[in-house]
């Protein structure tokens, strides 16, 4: 029991609390001291949240008292400044009092030479360079004044040319045909016909691409060749044959009506012939 009655109070985490708690203690002392003297502290009971209490008040009155202070100097300074600007007023007084007519022109020039530059004293060399810089800033606004206004012309000449195209996208050369909406849909239609179409197409050309068959070799060729050679041979014949009914009827039995006759001008032609052939013998 001797030894946890020791380690309770005489660990380092609980004296580093006492002694914390008792500096706290001893700055809220000093604080209720100083602020009821020279009357003595009146008594109260001690204990965590009075503590509390009472280091919050001590806090935000130690501020206030900061911010009173700051204010005080404050004011202390103003009256300070107000107080050398009078002293300044009757000096610049009794100097312009004394000073000649030139003299009141020549001061009046300076001040406004110095306000115009901008200069915060009117020392030559600051005048001159407060000058120098003004002549620079002022070259430089006429400047961008030039750019500004040679932008302004650009933009205006912009916005009449796109006015007038503007006018002409409104006029009846850009204005759609009333039929558009039917043309759109033939043309809409048609495009989903060719696309269909050309599907199918590929979709046949595929299908015979994979139905060709492989390279032939030379005697298949020599024989397709005699073969084509054959053929030709027999479609020279079939035209002579066709040729010789040229100038006849579609209709058949008239045909056979002309076939006849050209057979009975042919006999009749042979016989004029053998007659004549006779006629020559016995001569």
């Amino acid at each position: 029991m001797d030894e946890d009655w020791t380690a309770s109070h005489f660990s380092p985490s609980k004296a580093r609390q006492q002694r914390a708690l008792a500096k706290d203690w001893e700055y809220v002392q000093v604080w209720l001291g100083r602020k009821f003297a020279p009357k003595p502290v009146p008594s109260f009971e001690r204990n965590e949240d009075t503590l509390k209490a009472l280091l919050e008040l001590a806090s935000f009155n130690d501020a206030a008292d900061e911010e009173l202070a700051l204010i005080s100097a404050v004011h202390a300074d103003a009256l300070k400044e107000l107080q050398d600007v009078q002293n300044n007023d009757d000096l610049i007084e009794t100097i312009t009092g004394a000073l000649t007519d030139d003299g009141h022109e020549s001061l009046n020039a300076l001040a406004e030479l110095s306000v115009g530059l901008n200069a915060p004293n009117v020392h030559p060399q600051t005048l001159a360079k407060n000058a120098v810089d003004l002549t620079e800033a002022e070259f430089d606004i006429e400047q961008q004044c030039r750019q500004a206004k040679a932008i302004a012309g650009y933009l205006e000449a912009e916005l009449e040319r796109l006015g007038e195209v503007e006018n002409d996208l409104k006029s009846d050369a850009f204005t759609a045909p009333s039929e558009l909406g039917s043309k759109t849909l033939d043309w809409t239609r048609g495009t989903k016909q060719l696309k269909a179409k050309v599907t199918e197409y590929r979709d046949r050309l595929n299908s015979l691409s994979d139905a060709v068959p492989d390279k032939p070799n030379i005697n298949e060729l020599i024989n397709a060749e005699n073969h084509l050679a054959s053929l030709k041979k027999r479609l020279m014949g079939l035209e002579k044959d066709v040729k010789s009914f040229v100038g006849l009827p579609h209709d058949k039995d008239l045909a056979r009506f002309k076939v006849a006759e050209a057979n009975q001008e042919l006999q009749d032609l042979r016989k004029k012939r053998d007659h004549r052939f006779e006629a020559l013998v016995e001569k």
